[in-house]
């Protein structure tokens, strides 16, 4: 792992504050906020990370974490500003990061009162999704008894999602609130930077995207042109029965195909119905939620990733695929664009657009050459933009100018 300097060594590091962080640190799934702390090694600065619990992380030297407990999240926030609070009235820190905002969620010591006197850095920020019914529903359920009456929890359900739309405009005024107090807006990609440019100076947004473990996601050649993979929560927002309507009509094509889903949700058993009215049991196999050692083999081994979201803020899986060498189908989500070079490392398609899905993967199924080339394509443009070294570096960078240039 580099070392990052920016300048000769300071004579005495600069404090910097991470709190919020991540509830739970952990490479696991993701890993988001593991990844860049992992990657913020540097001569410069002694970071502090504010988690509730680490799981076995082990971070740079110049990098530790302060466990502040909460058997929540909202204890765990809560903890994590009165902790933030704390340390910038005792003046102990000379950049203050909040990691992880959630889209018009807000920060209180930025919106409710007097921003601390230090460069003030937020993000990686994202977009919010679309949350369909089913999702909806499904966090109800979680809620409500059993024995709850169907029809009374339907009412519950929609009341949720109004109350959800209520709560926007409230939620709006003190996100830019929070969004005005800070000097720097990190957002993961371009599309990101055009929303959060509505409630904050554009000038303060900086693009810098969420990365992946190119080492672990290893590229291979040696693939099953004719097994596809897709990944990912079994909901009616990831589009399964978009991609079910596509794999009728490519099977007529290539009668060798076959797809692995991976992911477990609440239209399990409704996809799997729709399989078996398709005729398709002997081509499609739906393996649940697995370790993600798992899915990796299966991303290096297999012919072409598809992925058919309905929206999307941003997805690690699609890095995942493109950083094994697997060529990509994905549809036109927030950032797809600039993540997948339609043409060169996959192809990107609308969403909600079973027909264009099929023709595109038939595309690269029919075509070894290009499928192979997409692959060493899509690998090329992880290395280059999307390591997580690179994004690590990224955020050293805006340190430095806020800190040093200031």
């Amino acid at each position: 792992m580099c070392v990052h300097s920016t300048r000769k060594s300071q004579s005495v590091m600069k404090q910097v504050l991470i709190s919020p962080s991540s509830y739970s640190l952990s490479n696991e799934r993701y890993g988001k906020a593991y990844n860049i702390l992992n990657n913020l090694s540097s001569e410069d600065f002694k970071i502090e990370a504010c988690v509730a619990s680490t799981e076995g992380a082990s971070l740079p030297e110049n990098v530790h974490t302060t466990s502040l407990g909460g058997s929540r999240k909202p204890t765990y926030y809560f903890n994590a500003f009165r902790y933030a609070n704390q340390k910038l009235r005792a003046g102990e820190v000379d950049l203050y990061h909040h990691m992880n905002l959630n889209f018009r969620w807000f920060n209180p010591l930025l919106s409710l009162k007097q921003p601390p006197d230090v460069p003030i850095l937020i993000g990686p920020a994202q977009a919010a999704h679309e949350i369909p019914m089913d999702e909806i529903r499904m966090k109800t359920q979680g809620v409500l008894p059993e024995w709850f009456p169907r029809q009374f929890a339907t009412v519950a359900e929609k009341a949720a999602l109004a109350a959800k739309r209520l709560s926007i405009p409230p939620r709006e005024l003190f996100f830019k609130r929070t969004l005005d107090a800070a000097d720097r807006v990190i957002v993961v990609n371009e599309e990101t930077r055009d929303i959060y440019a509505k409630y904050v100076d554009r000038e303060k947004i900086e693009v810098i995207p969420i990365g992946v473990d190119t080492e672990y996601f290893s590229y291979s050649e040696d693939r099953d042109r004719y097994n596809l993979v897709t990944v990912g929560r079994l909901t009616e927002r990831k589009g399964y029965f978009d991609l079910l309507e596509s794999m009728a009509g490519i099977v007529r094509d290539f009668p060798e195909v076959t797809l692995d889903i991976f992911g477990g949700g609440p239209l399990r058993k409704d996809l799997e119905e729709k399989v078996h009215d398709l005729g398709l049991e002997d081509v499609i196999t739906f393996h649940g939620k697995v370790d993600q050692d798992v899915v990796r083999g299966y991303l290096q081994s297999a012919g072409l990733f598809v992925h058919p979201s309905h929206s999307e803020s941003f997805s690690p899986v699609r890095l995942e695929a493109m950083s094994t060498g697997c060529p990509i189908v994905a549809t036109d989500v927030i950032g797809a664009d600039e993540m997948i070079r339609d043409g060169v490392d996959g192809f990107v398609v609308p969403t909600e657009s079973p027909a264009e899905l099929r023709d595109a993967m038939i595309q690269i199924l029919g075509n070894k050459l290009l499928a192979t080339e997409m692959g060493k394509s899509a690998r090329s443009r992880v290395e280059s933009s999307y390591s997580w070294e690179t994004v690590g570096e990224s955020y050293l960078e805006v340190y430095s100018t806020l800190l040093f240039e200031r």
